[in-house]
């Protein structure tokens, strides 16, 4: 949030994008949002079709080979499977494979509630399509890979057995897929071996499905609904209570098991052969922003106007690279340690807020390098030629992809999935200013529903006479143009 667009010429209004550029920025972003949908979609139903076929398939096979395919095999060739999966679309749509799986995804937070519905309907067309082939070829043959209680035991303790083994799944998922451990080489291993060994001791009790789909596939193309409700019930509460525990050893969800949850595109993945990450190193993130900046300090109105909201407080030195002038670029070392890098990839239509403010919109594209040797100045904490130090005691809240009530936090100023709103009290050398922002980040369709969200509940309340900002076009600025165009940058810096 915390930089700004380059100026191409000096002592002049850096030039606004034109509609080719916008299109290029958040318009592309919006129109490819459907292409890279489409692609998780896709990946989605391809892989549980695989899935499906080699878990059904197995009995299917059994079947008609008499006794050909051991238990231990049919068992360990969905984890086989999974594995493979994992390598093969994690980065694309996450792999999730499961309806199970993807509700306790969104009901954890790492994936956005509205596009539940189509992951759902691309596994079970998937699942589908595997039955129906198995039965084009085979005929009934083995049900169909169709999953049942075991002889003799009742559907209370086969669905008690479903529960519990998809509890223990989507424990090892989302462990997995949080933190730095995202979806990759580890989970692949930890998630494919754990539906092994839960097959081997447990599918003759209920056939292990942990699936709805790999279930409901073949039940529906064989016409064998009876028991089909454990198989639905059992796995979606197993995930639920698994997302309960969760919260409970590791409170709010992490941003990269909300990249592995949500798949990114394959050319912005470095598992999926894009840029490499070298340590040291995070991004490309994109993020959607507005600032307005005016100069004097922040006053107790204006205090009293953002109090409303749970509210953390931190206090920062950023410096701002402004000589030489890269256009399209912002470059701004934060607390002397982390270098951030963004690229301007658009400028959407102006927002329009409750009350009157308008703000101009930038779509960035953002870096960060962390390390010891970037602080450009001497011992005595003086910018050094090229850069302007920045003092900033920044007050913030945020507001997660929510519906209905102003549903803020202050536990986190740094964006996951949401909104970061921060009041900002501004200092160079003696020149003071203050300043309202609003960030968004997450996966690219969510970045201005959030910063609309959070944007319509911070301005709900006027902001009262008196505070000393203004919210117009003309005070809507990011940092670095702001330090290029106020009145005392006579000279370059």
């Amino acid at each position: 949030m915390n930089a700004g667009i380059p100026e191409s010429g000096r002592g002049s209004p850096p030039p606004r994008a034109g509609p080719d550029r916008a299109v290029r920025g958040l318009r592309a972003s919006r129109a490819g949002r459907g292409t890279v949908e489409w692609r998780r979609l896709l990946a989605e139903a391809g892989g549980t079709f695989l899935l499906v076929l080699a878990a059904a398939g197995a009995a299917v096979v059994d079947a008609v080979s008499h006794g050909q395919v051991s238990r231990t095999a049919a068992v360990t060739a969905p984890g086989i499977m999974v594995l493979a999966l994992i390598y093969t679309i994690g980065a694309t749509s996450g792999a999730h494979l499961n309806p199970a799986v993807t509700v306790a995804f969104a009901a954890r937070g790492h994936f956005p509630w509205q596009r539940v519905p189509g992951y759902l309907l691309a596994q079970v067309c998937g699942a589908t399509g595997a039955a129906a082939l198995l039965r084009s070829m085979f005929g009934t043959a083995g049900r169909l890979g169709g999953t049942f209680p075991g002889p003799g035991i009742s559907p209370g303790i086969a669905l008690a057995t479903e529960t519990v083994l998809s509890f223990g799944l989507m424990t090892v998922i989302l462990g997995t897929s949080s933190g730095a451990r995202n979806v990759g080489h580890n989970a692949a291993i930890a998630i494919g071996g754990y539906v092994v060994l839960a097959g081997l001791w447990a599918s003759p009790v209920s056939g292990a499905s942990m699936n709805p789909a790999r279930s409901l596939g073949p039940a529906l193309v064989s016409g064998d609904l009876g028991v089909i409700w454990i198989y639905l019930a059992g796995p979606t509460a197993g995930g639920l209570l698994a997302v309960g525990l969760a919260w409970a050893l590791r409170g709010r969800p992490s941003s990269a098991a909300d990249l592995a949850a949500q798949g990114v595109p394959e050319d912005r993945s470095p598992a999926a052969g894009g840029l490499p990450v070298p340590t040291g190193m995070a991004g490309p993130v994109d993020s959607l922003e507005v600032r307005w900046i005016t100069p004097g300090p922040l006053t107790p109105a204006m205090r009293e106007w953002f109090a409303r909201f749970p509210t953390r407080t931190e206090t920062r030195d950023d410096a701002y690279l402004m000589q030489p002038r890269l256009p399209g670029l912002a470059v701004k070392l934060r607390q002397g340690s982390v270098l951030d890098v963004k690229a301007l990839v658009g400028r959407p239509e102006p927002i329009e807020l409750p009350h009157g403010p308008r703000g101009t919109l930038a779509l960035w594209r953002k870096w960060s390098f962390s390390g010891d040797d970037y602080l450009p100045g001497d011992n005595g904490g003086d910018a050094a030629p090229g850069w302007t130090t920045v003092h900033k005691k920044r007050t913030g809240t945020w507001f997660p992809l929510a519906s209905g009530d102003a549903a803020a936090s202050r536990d986190r100023l740094v964006v996951t999935t949401g909104c970061a709103v921060e009041l900002a009290e501004i200092r160079i050398g003696a020149e003071h200013y203050a300043s309202v922002g609003l960030e968004a980040r997450g996966a690219p369709e969510l970045l201005l529903p959030a910063l609309e969200h959070a944007a319509v509940l911070l301005f709900a309340v006027a902001p009262p006479p008196g505070t000393g900002l203004s919210f117009s076009l003309d005070d809507s600025q990011s940092y670095a143009e702001w330090l290029r165009r106020r009145p005392s940058q006579a000279a370059p810096v």
